[in-house]
């Protein structure tokens, strides 16, 4: 089993991307989660470790490029959103 998290990518407004037993929690500064199920840890394995050196080096492209291309194998996964706060 396969436990990562990823805290505060504020450019992209996402506080915390976090994988435990094959759900991936991306977790919004907004108070939105979205919540991805059975997903493989190798699936996204590369694109996890692509934020973080992202992260790591300030280089924004790299992030931006790899969550566009993690959102979009997810797009293929059932999502759950959940909210804790509700604007009006």
């Amino acid at each position: 089993m396969f436990n990562f998290s990823i805290k505060e990518i504020n450019r992209q407004r996402i506080k915390n991307i976090y994988f435990e037993k094959n759900t991936l929690l991306i977790e919004y500064l907004s108070g939105f989660k979205y919540s991805y199920g059975n997903i493989s840890f190798y699936l996204i394995k590369d694109h996890l470790e692509n934020i973080i050196k992202g992260i790591k080096r300030n280089n924004f492209s790299l992030i931006d490029d790899t969550l566009h291309l993690l959102f979009s194998i997810l797009d293929e996964y059932p999502c759950t959103i959940e909210s804790s706060s509700i604007e009006i």
